[in-house]
């Protein structure tokens, strides 16, 4: 909630901004690049191209947790510390310690 709060209150905030499917890549490989925490990934299928998978990996191995929770079979389980498997979900979600994408 601290997160959300921050994003809110910030004076630096520009406000929400609106991100076509074409940007959504790029997006997602800055805030995971960036981040030194956390990461969590919300969507019912996931469907990811090489260069996030070895991010997400990397990301792993210098101790970065990574939470994915999901509907669909997910085939690249070994990139997360902790996986959540739920059946009606239908939410689409990325988090890092500093940014969300809705």
């Amino acid at each position: 909630m601290a997160l959300f709060h921050r994003f809110l209150s910030s004076v630096k905030n520009e406000g929400p901004r609106l991100v076509t499917a074409a940007a959504m890549s790029w997006y997602l490989e800055k805030m995971f690049e960036e981040a030194k925490k956390v990461i969590i990934i919300v969507s019912p299928y996931i469907k990811m191209n090489t260069r996030i998978y070895h991010i997400l990996k990397e990301k792993r191995e210098s101790g970065v947790e990574i939470r994915i929770i999901y509907r669909e079979d997910f085939l690249h389980q070994e990139i997360a510390t902790q996986l959540f498997k739920r059946k009606n979900l239908h939410a689409k979600c990325f988090l890092t310690e500093n940014d969300i994408l809705l």
